[in-house]
């Protein structure tokens, strides 16, 4: 594989261990609703998705209805729960940006200053400066390529010199659409994706090296 030039990584999931806190959050705004989410929804069917999206699919499947508040309430909620229990980094993510020396930017379905809040939290934003983006920026959300290209566009370089490291079928979709190498980064030690544009791996610490850095 020829070496890139940037590596685009998604943020939940991927460099923070931050899916658990947005899980309850979810988990805790539609209990008073009568709805009872289970961890494997999440896993199994919303990984990757936008909010909005969730929500909707989550009123439609059990016949309820939100308030304009919703997201608002849960973004707060969110956020009191990663402060209180406090972010780590996926496992490996530190030392493998340690040993980055090519670009590097995150980019997330997440609204900019929830991405700040977990990378900061995580003890990993240091590593990014300026080059973070978010789908809210540009109304364009995964598995759409928009955002994906709109990195590339920022960072100077063309979607072939990008690998796009993901947690996500919609995120793995994305990159694909956007003419990016996806390398699926599936820490639970599921069985690998049969496509040769897709490279699983579950070990942080090995990027470099899958990378030929």
């Amino acid at each position: 594989m020829q070496t890139p030039k940037a590596i685009i990584f998604d943020c939940d999931g991927t460099l923070v261990d931050s899916e658990v806190v947005c899980q309850q959050g979810l988990i805790l705004k539609f209990a008073p609703l009568g709805v009872r989410l289970e961890r494997n929804d999440f896993d199994d069917r919303y990984r990757g998705w936008k909010l909005a999206a969730i929500v909707e699919d989550v009123c439609s499947r059990f016949g309820v209805k939100v308030d304009e508040t919703f997201e608002r309430d849960y973004r707060a909620l969110v956020d009191d729960l990663a402060r209180t229990n406090g972010l780590q980094p996926m496992p490996g993510v530190t030392e493998m940006l340690r040993q980055i020396s090519i670009q590097t930017c995150v980019a997330s379905s997440a609204p900019v200053h929830k991405i700040e809040t977990f990378l900061h939290l995580a003890g990993i934003r240091q590593f990014f400066d300026d080059r973070i983006f978010s789908s809210y920026e540009i109304q364009k959300w995964k598995p759409d390529p928009g955002l994906f290209l709109h990195c590339a566009d920022c960072l100077g370089v063309r979607p072939e010199q990008c690998v796009v490291v993901e947690d996500s079928d919609v995120g793995v979709r994305a990159a694909m659409a956007a003419g990016m190498r996806a390398f699926w980064y599936r820490p639970g030690g599921s069985k690998s994706v049969r496509n040769e544009q897709v490279k699983s791996f579950t070990d942080m610490k090995s990027l470099p090296g899958l990378l030929g850095l």
